[in-house]
């Protein structure tokens, strides 16, 4: 049995999203900002107006911010509603995504992933501005940079765990990203 997200998610996966390879590029784009937002749902998370203004945000050991959770994974894997959570359940999500739009023609294939990539930098940028209040461009370019090596990393060692047939290699980069 799967919850509302993992349901649409495995809805999405097996066949209900159609791309339209080559039909009007706003409906792929729109197509693409759903499927997107599927795979950003299971790790949601806010931080209140109300205790940032007041300058008591929670937050961890190491000092990252901590809000309400909404996602479900951060219930059921007990994962912390911060954005680092968030971000790598997202990017696991939309890996999963990535590898199966691999199998369409090559040229659709980079274009469509171009700008699903592109849905997770704007909303990662999106939620450093408004759940943590980081209203700085500059600040928000460096730490996207440094998710981009972050995700660059991700698909590296999810390819590795797939491309040697490897459920211990898999599992161990899943465990680390």
């Amino acid at each position: 049995q799967t919850g509302p997200v993992s349901g649409a998610l495995a809805g999405a996966l097996r066949g209900k999203f159609q791309p339209n390879l080559g039909g009007n590029p706003y409906v792929l784009s729109n197509q693409l900002d759903k499927l997107y937002k599927v795979c950003a749902a299971p790790a949601a998370y806010t931080i209140s107006e109300d205790l940032r203004k007041a300058d008591n945000v929670p937050k961890t050991d190491d000092g990252e911010e901590l809000g309400t959770p909404h996602g479900p994974w951060l219930q059921i894997f007990s994962l912390s509603p911060s954005f680092s959570s968030w971000s790598h359940v997202t990017m696991l999500h939309m890996y999963l995504i990535i590898a199966r739009m691999r199998c369409l023609d090559r040229d659709a294939a980079r274009t469509m992933q171009a700008q699903f990539v592109d849905n997770f930098f704007f909303d990662c940028e999106r939620v450093m501005h408004l759940n943590h209040g980081m209203t700085s461009s500059a600040l928000r370019q460096r730490y996207l940079k440094d998710i981009f090596m972050q995700w660059r990393g991700l698909i590296a060692a999810y390819d590795e765990g797939l491309a040697k047939k490897s459920d211990k290699v898999l599992a161990a980069a899943v465990w680390r990203n």
